[in-house]
């Protein structure tokens, strides 16, 4: 048996054979959020059609694209949802991000990027096609590539103007990377960190990463090496472990390959670099190994002559957390409806003063703190008004079981302060649910949530793509309608290369696949 035929058999049940999925990876660097209510969406400013037709005489477009000026629900306002797909014996083409299928789907500029962004197309054919085209049209500047997911059947072929590639419908996915740095004279592509700078340390070194406003004493070195520090403007993927009510909306990412610790560091963060801190010995600093993965722990944190001073014993990421004030704008409601797919987070306010804007703050089920879920700017000039203004926003992939939403209200001088919170509870409608990773691509871990609606003995495994099974990461016997998460690290990832590998939920005859791709 080959390796297509052992994964085949692996997916039994998923008409692997019968579908393939084109995953598209566009290079503008991360995920846009979904926003409160746009009034009109701009035209977009690159949009190019993909085009997937069988020998026997069927063809279905679906629309790519990507507007740096569009807001977030214009993005929505983009999108086309695909009708419900058709049995399994006739040709299907759509987009699939998430739990929504689409036949149109333009990325937002306006909410930043931070790494790269997947895009599938996936598609059947009738029993009497031989052969399955995917063509192409991109625009002036924007160029890509197209292979199969495993290298071995067809590609790479380079992608530029209009162009096309007939594989067989049995063929493993296709993978298209589009490249829209030839574009850039229309194309603004927000960066979500604000500044990364490296230095090379060593025993007793005061390392300074200059417009990061941070530097680490290193007293404690058994090998030097050159340390890099990323000062991202949002906040952590996940807040599991952080106490406070408060956790600052930009972290700092310390990395090295080289750099060997003996004995504790000091990273040093200047007061004046610090939005929202007025009191230097009111903040907690938290770290933990990898970002997006696993729980922060809080390290010994002092405040001093402008500084906040975090003393830590390894290096990984770093954020600030504190508890706050009552809220100075006053609320006359905030309140919370929705179904498993979105919650649209409605308040309003009697007055408001020096207000900047709101962030809306999401817990899922089962977690510790709240994670920024989005920004809405103040309506009021100045930020000051006496008159009953209203907002809303709407946070998109729920899943099922209770969530809870807050908003933190930032003052123009950047104090924050935060509401109550409010509850939705989300029953779940499918027999089982399993989340993307996140972060993906993955480097040093990731995780996976993951729910079932009935009892029942349920496995998630990691896979290659021949089908081998790398390690469990949960086996069990969830609550039914809840949804669990399962994290994916080192001890998971040691000795796996850089490459495409399967995540893969099983209950009771039924399963699901999630594809995530390791970046070494």
């Amino acid at each position: 048996m080959d390796r297509r035929d052992r994964w085949a058999a692996l997916v039994q049940g998923e008409e692997f054979l019968r579908r393939c999925a084109v995953a598209v990876l566009m290079l503008v660097g991360g995920v846009a959020v979904s926003s409160a209510s746009a009034q009109q969406a701009p035209v977009p400013e690159v949009s190019f059609p993909i085009v997937v037709s069988t020998d026997a005489g069927a063809t279905q477009t679906v629309t790519l694209g990507y507007d740096p000026e569009a807001t977030d629900t214009s993005e929505d306002d983009f999108d086309s949802d695909a009708p419900p797909p058709p049995p399994s014996d006739a040709f299907d083409a759509r987009l699939v991000n998430g739990d929504r299928e689409l036949l149109g789907n333009i990325l937002s500029g306006s909410s930043g990027f931070g790494g790269t962004v997947e895009h599938q197309v996936r598609f059947q054919t009738q029993s009497e096609a031989t052969e399955v085209t995917i063509a192409w049209n991109l625009p002036d500047g924007v160029t890509g590539t197209i292979e199969d997911e495993f290298g071995e059947n067809y590609g790479p072929e380079d992608m530029s103007g209009e162009g096309s590639i007939t594989v067989d419908p049995s063929d493993p996915d296709a993978i298209i990377t589009i490249d829209y740095s030839g574009n850039q004279s229309s194309i603004n592509i927000h960066s979500r960190f604000v500044e990364s700078e490296g230095d090379t340390c060593g025993l007793s070194d005061t390392c300074g990463f200059r417009n990061t406003g941070a530097k680490i004493d290193f007293p404690n070195v058994d090998t030097p090496g050159r340390v890099i520090l990323t000062k991202y403007r949002n906040g952590p993927d996940g807040t599991d472990g952080i106490t406070e009510d408060n956790v600052s909306d930009y972290r700092y990412v310390v990395e090295s390959d080289e750099l060997s610790l003996s004995g504790d560091a000091t990273l040093r963060l200047a007061d004046s670099t610090l939005a929202g801190m007025d009191d230097p010995t009111s903040v907690q600093v938290y770290r933990r190994e990898a970002p997006g993965t696993g729980s922060f722990g809080s390290v010994d944190t002092q405040g001093n002559d402008g500084e906040v001073e975090a003393t830590t014993s390894a290096l990984g990421e770093f954020v600030l957390a504190s508890d706050t004030e009552p809220l100075p704008v006053e609320f006359t409601d905030v309140t919370v409806t929705g179904d498993e797919k979105t919650a649209l987070v409605q308040w309003q306010t009697a007055i408001e003063t020096d207000n900047a804007g709101f962030e809306v703050q999401h817990r899922r089920p089962g977690a510790e703190g709240y994670v920024e879920a989005g920004y809405v700017q103040s309506k009021a000039d100045g930020g000051t008004t006496t008159q009953p203004t209203s907002y809303q926003y709407e946070v998109a992939d729920l899943g099922p079981g209770t969530h809870q939403f807050r908003l933190r209200q930032v003052d123009t001088d950047d104090t924050a302060h935060l509401s109550e919170a409010v509850s939705l509870t989300v029953g779940m409608t499918q027999p089982l649910r399993l989340s993307g990773p996140s972060p993906n691509p993955v480097r040093t871990g990731t995780q996976i949530r993951f729910g079932v609606q009935s009892a029942g003995s349920v496995t998630v495994e990691f896979y290659n793509v021949l089908g081998q099974r790398i390690a469990t990461l949960y086996d069990g016997t969830p609550t039914p309608g809840e949804m669990q998460t399962v994290r994916l690290g080192p001890q998971e990832l040691s000795g796996v290369s850089s490459g495409v590998y399967f995540v893969r939920l099983e209950v009771d005859g039924m399963s699901r696949t999630r594809r995530l791709t390791v970046v070494r």
